[in-house]
């Protein structure tokens, strides 16, 4: 014997067909939603249990929820009687009461008129994803944010933190789900259809490039970071530092910011930065670095001066330090490096561009971190101008 509660989970799987029959406009009606039973009594195993499964649907039946109609069976074991053959619900007020979606279905209603007045074409998916949609109801008017800033940009070529949607730095991340649903109709043709990520479907750099610094001022310490001196941000976020510094000085390797704390108490107006290899170039998303004076500081092997050049590309002005044939010729340890590949010419200055032929040619690696320190400290007072004792 079908249970009041068979209905109502037959009911709730139509829920998704109720709307597309609400919000389409394809003249097919929804109601009355009817659900027939079989008719055979033979499924019975006695009439007591026939009477019981009908009584619990007459007694389900009333109020808001469905209308039983029942039809005059014969049969050799129970002879004649009254068999419940179907329920009908006539009205939506009716149904979303017995399947208990009244209040989510407020939440769509207006979640639709909210979204489809600007993105019309979104209606199929919010239905298919109707569930998914009312879970994000809080966060509804920030999606749209998204929303309007793709379907402008239909390949922004950015992280997902850069994204000036005036939203915090993780939403997009936290919220993929929703967003890939609905991004996937507003970039339309331009989703990238090959890429196996989330950002990279829609046109974004991936992951969320990080930069370590580390500030060498105390007053400025304690007047703009509340005394902290160290951290690692998105550069995003470090991009809106207002800290007035005139120095900056970019490493290659983590180690070399350790040191130059070792070797300076305090710089005035300077900061360092660990430019992690390659990874160093996504400063050139940093607008304040253009007005500074800049210095690099890498590995005196083939891949330093690579990187040197690539980061030059952006900030043609910025100057190597300790990374000439004096830094080269008093250097204690050098180590078979990693062999380049790299043919084309590079961004460098002559001096520079002939420590890195000769260090190519010979597969050499000079790690900065073990120049002698007395080396080290003349050449960070030579070009940081502003050094104090």
């Amino acid at each position: 014997m079908v249970t009041p509660e068979d209905i109502k989970k037959k009911a709730l799987s139509k829920y998704g067909e109720y709307l597309k029959c609400k919000y389409c406009d394809d003249g097919k009606e929804f109601f009355p939603f009817v659900i027939k039973f079989n008719k055979n009594m033979s499924s019975f195993s006695s009439l007591d249990e026939l009477k019981k499964g009908r009584d619990l649907l007459k007694s389900a039946s009333k109020k808001f929820g469905y209308e039983l109609y029942e039809k005059t069976r014969y049969s050799k074991e129970f002879v004649v009687q009254d068999v419940p053959i179907s329920i009908t619900i006539d009205s939506e007020l009716d149904f979303l009461k017995f399947i208990g979606m009244e209040t989510d279905n407020k939440k769509f209603d207006m979640l639709m008129q909210k979204t489809l007045s600007e993105f019309p074409n979104l209606k199929d998916s919010l239905i298919k994803k109707h569930k998914l949609v009312v879970d994000n109801n809080d966060k509804w008017n920030d999606i749209l944010k998204v929303c309007r800033y793709f379907n402008v940009n239909h390949k922004p070529n950015k992280f997902a933190r850069e994204l000036p949607i005036g939203l915090h730095t993780k939403f997009i991340e936290e919220n993929k789900e929703i967003l890939r649903v609905l991004l996937n109709i507003i970039v339309g043709d331009d989703v990238n259809k090959e890429a196996k990520t989330f950002y990279g479907r829609f046109n974004l750099k991936e992951g969320d490039p990080q930069i370590s610094f580390r500030l060498l001022d105390n007053d400025f310490s304690v007047k703009f970071l509340s005394g902290l001196t160290y951290s690692t941000v998105f550069v995003c976020e470090f991009a809106k530092l207002t800290i007035p510094v005139r120095n900056v000085v970019i490493v290659e390797n983590k180690h070399n910011m350790t040191k130059l704390i070792e070797l300076f108490p305090e710089i005035k107006e300077t900061i360092v930065v660990w430019g992690s290899g390659y990874k160093v170039t996504v400063l050139k998303d940093v607008p304040w670095l253009k007005d500074l004076k800049l210095y690099y500081w890498g590995d005196i092997d083939a891949q330093g001066y690579e990187i040197l050049s690539d980061i030059r590309q952006y900030f043609p002005y910025i100057e190597s330090i300790m990374m000439d044939e004096e830094a080269l010729r008093i250097h204690p340890i050098k180590v078979t490096g990693t062999v380049s590949k790299v043919k084309k010419q590079l961004a460098l200055h002559d001096y520079e561009n002939k420590v890195y032929e000769y260090v190519k040619e010979n597969n050499l690696r000079c790690e900065q971190e073990f120049l002698p320190e007395s080396f080290i400290k003349d050449k960070i007072k030579q070009s940081v101008k502003s050094f104090v004792d």
